[in-house]
């Protein structure tokens, strides 16, 4: 069974969402399963879950979480995490996949930030590289997520974590594969982080007032000022993981987008 399952926004009008869905969501999935016999569960985490890079290492599911959690989603998600070890130790078969920045055919929510932004890029509605385009992404095709979810109730260990990853590309790079995938050259615009939270501080305000979910927060836009270099050779090596290169994925999400319209 997968439990797939979240609250994955930057922030909702009432953040006991965020521990009402993942935290007591898992919890209730897995007594369930534990209830009625179910050999298997893959519990869907993040990789907001692993800590931050350096510019020049990876992280893995093995390096110690050193750096405060952004937002409550990562709370939340580990705490989810944590439930899932807990429920391993009563006896449950269960693992834990934590994809990256998820790109890739598919409905234009929030949690598929990356395809939305390929998107509009295309349309020339994108003009801004996040802060001096040096941090560093890992993107994540969007198949090659279901499949390493697949993967994992096969293969998986129980209670044990996979990063299900992709490239790791700073921002000016993404942009460059997606200029010559989209064949446009546009004009890109440096946004300093400073003008990033100032903008994510006023949104916040804002959605306080008009208790709406707000569309970035300033925890949202420290996380991506870090790099997030991840490994997923374990992944690799325990499940048989393949990764698409961005290149190639960027230009299958680029051609259905055509097809949709966009």
């Amino acid at each position: 069974m997968f439990h797939l399952a979240a609250e994955a926004r930057p922030g909702s009008k009432d953040n006991s969402a965020f521990e009402k869905n993942n935290v007591d969501g898992t919890r209730n999935i897995l007594q369930a399963s534990l209830d009625h016999n179910i050999t298997k569960v893959v519990v869907t985490s993040s990789a907001g879950t692993i800590q931050p890079s350096e510019a020049d290492t990876l992280s893995d599911e093995s390096t110690p979480r050193k750096t405060g959690y952004f937002n409550e989603y990562e709370v939340t998600k580990a705490s989810a995490e944590n439930i899932a070890i807990d429920y391993c130790n009563l006896g449950l078969d269960v693992c834990i996949v934590n994809p990256s920045r998820v790109y890739g055919p598919g409905l234009p929510t929030i949690s598929n930030a990356v395809t939305r932004i390929i998107d509009q890029y295309y349309r020339g509605k994108w003009r801004v590289i996040p802060g001096d385009g040096g941090a560093i992404g890992n993107y994540t095709y969007i198949e090659d997520v279901v499949e390493g979810h697949i993967l994992a109730s096969e293969k998986g260990i129980k209670g044990e974590r996979y990063i299900l990853g992709g490239e790791n590309l700073s921002f000016s790079e993404l942009f460059k594969i997606i200029a010559r995938v989209t064949g446009k050259k546009r004009l890109m615009l440096k946004f300093p982080v400073s003008l990033m939270l100032m903008t994510a501080r006023i949104l916040k305000f804002y959605s306080l007032i008009t208790r709406t979910a707000p569309l970035i927060t300033p925890g949202w836009v420290k996380k991506y000022m870090y790099h997030w270099r991840l490994s997923s050779n374990k992944a690799i090596r325990e499940l048989g993981y393949k990764i698409t290169p961005f290149d190639r994925g960027c230009k299958e999400t680029f051609e259905w987008l055509k097809s949709k319209g966009s």
